[in-house]
C-alpha cells in the first residue's frame, strides 16, 4: 500500500494544532482532515539534521548529513506503512517528527511505540462536561477527606476528655 503524504507547508502547519504524543524516537501529531479524501489517512515526515546530532561532552557537535536524515525517514515510513492499516484513522492527517532514536532504536520497539502513539493521538478529546465533572469529583474527594479528618479529630478529642486513647 502506498502512503498518501502531505506535500505543502500549510498542511503541516494545520496538523500542528491537533493532538500530539511524544516518544523517544519521534513526535506524532494528528488532526482530522478538513476535506476527507476518499477514506485515506495522509502522513507527513520531518527529520531535521539538528535532531539527529550526537550529544557528546567536550566535542564539537557535527550535524549529520542527508544520508542519516533519509535513513531515519525511511525507517519511520516503513514503520508507518506496517502500522497504519490497523492503527491510523481514515480521514486523518498525521505528521511524524523524527528524533535521534529513530535511527538507533530497535525496529520492533519503534513499531510498538508507533502503535501506542496512534492510540494516544486518535483518542477523542474530552468534552468540557467531562473535564468539569472530573474537577468536581476531585474537589469532592478533597472535601470528603477533609471531613473524615475533622471527624477523626473530634473522636480523638472526645476520647481524651474521657481519659481514653483512640488511634484511628
Amino acid at each position: 500500500m502506498r502512503l498518501q503524504t502531505l506535500k505543502r507547508r500549510a498542511e503541516f502547519d494545520r496538523v500542528r494544532r491537533g493532538r500530539k504524543w511524544s516518544g523517544k524516537a519521534f513526535l506524532l501529531q494528528g488532526l482530522p482532515q478538513d476535506e476527507p479524501l476518499a477514506g485515506h489517512a495522509r502522513f507527513g515526515f520531518v527529520v531535521a539534521s539538528k535532531a539527529l546530532r550526537k550529544r557528546e561532552e567536550n566535542a564539537t557537535a557535527k550535524r549529520p548529513g542527508a544520508v542519516l536524515r533519509n535513513r531515519a525517514k525511511r525507517r519511520l515510513k516503513e514503520a508507518v506503512r506496517l502500522a497504519a492499516p490497523q492503527y491510523a484513522l481514515a480521514n486523518y492527517d498525521y505528521v511524524i517528527i523524527g528524533r535521534y532514536e529513530a535511527l538507533h532504536q530497535c525496529f520492533s520497539d519503534l513499531l510498538e511505540e508507533l502503535q501506542l502513539a496512534f492510540g494516544k493521538v486518535n483518542r477523542p478529546p474530552r468534552s468540557d462536561d467531562a473535564k468539569a465533572q472530573s474537577r468536581i469529583e476531585r474537589k469532592g474527594s478533597d472535601r470528603h477527606t477533609q471531613r473524615q479528618s475533622e471527624i477523626l479529630d473530634t473522636a480523638r478529642t472526645s476520647a481524651s476528655d474521657l481519659g481514653q486513647t483512640h488511634d484511628g
